[in-house]
């Protein structure tokens, strides 16, 4: 079995871990540990194991890291994948002892380091990575910390799972193709209810300075109040199935839109959003730039 620790409240997490068991191929059963309200299908496998992480991990770390050791202990995984955070959101990592020695796993992505780091106060010179990938390229010190605890510093492109849409909606684009006399724009976002009015209200300011009529979708969900005119809600996972069809794309500015969307660019119109640990404005603007930055 293995462990991937996927903190975080939304749903970047779960899809970014669907993503890595894909390109790495790896086919043991997997437990995922997550406090995510998404972590049941279809956002995560049907047989994935789920180990729900207890609320409140900041307020309680001790009893917290107790926990988290005991699962470790009791389900015996043979590798842990951590994902974004190094040494999860209060330094858990840096205290936990397995009973038989296993491989760690890093996934990085592009982190507020200094951030992140002022919040822990625990020691972190026990932690140690057999690998770690980084999907994107990362701040000095969060690179030259990662680097000095790894055994291995590996790149890794991502690939997701290819879906197929329901017939019903397949057909609906297809007639879409045939009909070029009408857009159909999408937006997709996984966050709060007010990050998707932003959207909406966005995408309205679009309309108008374009003078458009198109069809809007909306892929998201919570769908949870009412929405303008021709906007209708759609509930489709993943929305990466429907990016080839439509003629344009509005979303925030997290990692995994942005990544799936860069063979579609040109079509994809992004407002990011402030987050404490994410800069969704840092991404967007390396996306702009197309400067295909690398470590």
């Amino acid at each position: 079995m293995i462990a991937y620790y996927a903190m975080g409240g939304g749903l970047g997490h779960l899809t970014r871990a669907r993503a890595v068991q894909h390109t790495l191929q790896f086919n043991d059963p997997v437990l995922l540990l997550t406090a995510s309200p998404f972590a049941t299908p279809p956002w995560i496998p049907s047989h994935w194991q789920i180990a729900s992480v207890p609320p409140g991990p900041a307020e309680n770390p001790t009893d917290y890291c107790e926990w988290l050791q005991n699962v470790l202990r009791q389900q015996k995984p043979t590798a842990l994948f951590i994902d974004t955070f190094p040494m999860g959101m209060v330094g858990e990592f840096a205290q936990i002892e397995l009973a038989e020695e296993i491989p760690w796993y890093h996934v990085a992505r592009h982190l507020n380091w200094n951030r992140y780091t002022s919040m822990l106060s625990n020691s972190t010179s026990t932690l140690s990575f057999t690998k770690t990938y980084y999907l994107e390229p990362l701040e000095s010190d969060h690179q030259v910390y990662l680097q000095r605890v790894s055994k291995q510093w590996i790149p890794l492109e991502l690939t997701d799972p290819v879906y197929s849409l329901p017939t019903s909606l397949q057909e609906q684009l297809m007639q879409h193709q045939q009909d070029r006399c009408n857009l159909l724009w999408l937006i997709v976002h996984s966050g709060e209810q007010e990050e998707v009015e932003t959207l909406i209200d966005y995408t309205q300011g679009m309309i108008r300075l374009e003078a458009v009529n198109p069809r809007v979708w909306l892929c998201t969900p919570k769908p949870c109040w009412d929405l303008p005119e021709a906007f209708e809600w759609i509930e489709v996972y993943p929305a990466t199935s429907l990016f080839p069809w439509v003629d344009r794309v509005i979303s925030g500015g997290g990692f995994n839109v942005m990544r799936q969307m860069e063979p579609f660019r040109e079509k994809h119109r992004v407002l990011p959003f402030e987050r404490y640990y994410d800069d969704q404005f840092w991404r967007v603007s390396v996306t702009q730039r197309g400067t295909g930055q690398t470590l």
